[in-house]
């Protein structure tokens, strides 16, 4: 931990098609959660408290004046890519210098930048960069209006249970 990489590894696709994780608070349940939805739609829900800080900012204040520490998510995953099932790699990254105030909004979670890569076949590996480009690629595997339902945390679903959310359910 601490601005060492963590890694995750998820079952692979069978019958089972929800991955439930759980644990004690503090245990980075929202965190992984925000990691997902940052590095896929450049957004963080409603929970983390200040989003514009990605950067771990322990490691932010132990690093020297004018150093570069980076929050960096990739994620791979497999899915169509012209027609064939292929291996995707997504990186989002947002970089900030220790001791540079770089104007960043704390309530608001930065884009940051975004690398999309999936082989094509008989033609090598196409890597996206356009934030568009990239947001377009993504919306056809993980649709952005509806990350809310493929991502679920455990206080949406107590909203989700009242009656007045009827509508988010249908």
């Amino acid at each position: 931990f601490d601005g060492e990489p963590q890694v995750i590894g998820f079952a692979p696709p069978g019958e089972q098609i929800v991955t439930a994780v759980y644990g004690t608070n503090g245990a980075g349940k929202s965190g992984l959660l925000n990691a997902f939805t940052w590095a896929l739609f450049g957004k963080t829900t409603a929970a983390l408290k200040q989003p514009g800080l990605l950067v771990n900012q322990r490691a932010l204040a132990r690093a020297e004046s004018g150093t570069e520490v980076t929050a960096r998510v990739k994620l791979r995953f497999r899915a169509l890519a012209r027609g064939k099932v292929a291996l995707h790699e997504l990186e989002r990254s947002h970089t900030v210098v220790a001791g540079r105030r770089d104007g960043t909004d704390p309530d608001r979670a930065p884009k940051g930048k975004a690398r999309l890569s999936y082989p094509i076949p008989g033609r090598g590996t196409e890597e996206l960069t356009d934030p568009n480009l990239i947001h377009e690629a993504l919306n056809r595997i993980v649709p952005a209006d509806l990350y809310n339902y493929y991502f679920v945390d455990g206080e949406r679903i107590q909203e989700l249970s009242r009656v007045e959310n009827q509508a988010d359910i249908k």
